[in-house]
């Protein structure tokens, strides 16, 4: 036999034993911690840094642009009228500057059609005055031409001649009477020439007088009427020719309102511009406190989007950033201690409200967290709160009646938690659904029973269906 063969056989005689009281060895149960699931309690505490809030007002323009001022810094406060930030108006400002000037023109167009109204009113006026005035006399021309002479001119004539007949009658009596003086040499040639002068002036102005009646009671000549009526015509014809200026003139009102309604509508525009202008600056409609500053200078911000979040003593509360993995203690109805940093070893209560709707990542944090906004009313004084100031919030939860088992029995490795039961000496892993844990406990789900036996720190190296024993048993 060669060496190599006795070589192999020693080793395969010496190692057999070895081997065989090795396995023998650690063939043993691994003696383990155990422990019994069993119903209990679990402490839990959850704290979140939070803020106190009141009223608040969230400032969006309500004209999009580009940030250009933001002078307000979160915690600053602020009285009604401050400038909160300016958007970018060099585009408004033109547009009130177009607008104003297209208001001026049409104001300036309203004058010179008010001027042109009142002048063609005052010219269609004086025109129509001149031909009404020249128809009424032409129609009383006419009147008297159709007419003749009155009856009562006629009237006056006939007594007239009347009169002047007596007196011609008296003066024949009189030259009568001087004849026979004179023939019987009683009166001079001289008083008889007289009497027969008075004789005959008065004999003149009887027959004038009755020639005058004469042509009194003729009546009137046609020619005179055709001239009279002639003229009638030619006066209406004017008169019709200036109410033609009535259609001027309302036109010129009627281009005094188009030009007034343009005033107006320049106006509304102008009005318009400016206030879109205005809105560039966003002030401050309360006194209270800058609480969020979302924005920054030379962000375009949207309409309705807010930038600065304002908030005054107006339905105080607190705010608290709770972590996402808290929510389940932060309930709506839960009870929170509150206390200020200046005020240590001092709390207030407050009582959980509402939760947020998002979970969304905490400014500053040196981890990607995500908080839930809670809003959380403060029970009792209200006095050393204020918006803006930032407190400390906890909530405290005691859970009786639970399934517990130790923080060390619980392993995670794989898809879901486990833990080691112990059933007739072999230990199982047991997948389980935890929920809550405090500092020694966790709470167990689903899984379990009360009185399930449960390895407390397995060992690395236990494997399922391992036998194991209770640390200090025989």
């Amino acid at each position: 036999m060669s060496k190599a063969a006795w070589f192999g056989l020693i080793i395969i005689l010496v190692g057999a034993p070895v081997a065989y009281f090795g396995f023998a060895r650690n063939s043993g149960p691994t003696v383990v911690e155990i422990r019994s699931a069993q119903n209990g309690e679990i402490g839990l505490v959850a704290t979140a840094e939070a803020f106190v809030r009141g009223k608040t007002f969230e400032m969006g323009p309500e004209l999009g642009g580009r940030i250009v001022d933001l002078p307000v810094r979160e915690g600053d406060r602020v009285v009604v009228g401050n400038l909160l930030y300016r958007l970018d108006s060099e585009d408004l400002q033109a547009q009130v500057a177009q607008a104003r000037a297209a208001h001026a023109t049409a104001v300036s167009a309203v004058s010179e059609a008010n001027r042109a109204r009142e002048a063609t009113e005052s010219a269609f006026r004086t025109r129509l005055a001149q031909a009404q005035a020249q128809v009424r006399e032409a129609e009383a021309r006419v009147r008297d031409a159709e007419r003749g002479t009155r009856p009562e001119v006629i009237e006056v004539a006939r007594h007239e001649v009347e009169r002047l007949a007596a007196i011609e009658r008296e003066m024949k009596r009189r030259l009568d009477r001087a004849e026979m003086l004179f023939a019987q040499g009683a009166t001079s040639k001289a008083a008889l020439d007289a009497a027969r002068t008075d004789h005959e002036i008065a004999l003149a102005q009887r027959e004038a007088a009755e020639d005058a009646l004469a042509e009194a009671r003729k009546g009137p000549l046609p020619e005179v009427a055709d001239a009279a009526r002639a003229q009638l015509d030619a006066a209406r014809a004017g008169l019709d020719l200036a109410e033609t200026g009535r259609q001027e003139v309302q036109l010129r009102a009627t281009q005094v309102q188009t030009a007034q309604a343009r005033v107006a509508e320049a106006l509304a525009v102008l009005q318009r511009a400016q206030t879109a202008a205005r809105k560039a600056e966003v002030l401050s409609p309360i006194s209270g406190m800058v609480v969020r500053v979302l924005g920054e200078v030379g962000m375009v911000a949207s309409p309705g989007s807010p930038v600065v979040v304002l908030s005054t003593r107006a339905d105080l509360h607190v705010e608290a950033e709770v972590r996402s993995e808290d929510l389940d203690l932060f309930r709506p109805g839960a009870t929170a201690e509150i206390s200020l940093p200046s005020s240590e070893g001092r709390f207030w209560s407050g009582q959980v409200e509402s939760l947020g709707a998002v979970a969304e990542p905490k400014q500053d944090a040196a981890l990607r967290t995500r908080v839930v906004r809670t809003r959380i009313r403060i029970l009792g004084d209200e006095k050393p709160f204020v918006p803006g100031m930032e407190v400390d919030v906890t909530v405290r939860v005691v859970r009786r009646g639970v399934l517990v088992v130790p923080n060390e029995a619980v392993v995670f490795k794989g898809e879901s938690p486990s833990v080691w039961r112990v059933s007739e000496g072999i230990a199982r892993r047991k997948s389980v659904r935890i929920g809550v844990s405090d500092a020694e406990h966790t709470e167990i789900v689903e899984g379990l029973a009360p009185g399930d036996p449960i390895i407390v720190a397995p060992p690395e190296t236990l494997r399922d269906g391992a036998r194991v024993k209770a640390r200090g048993t025989s």
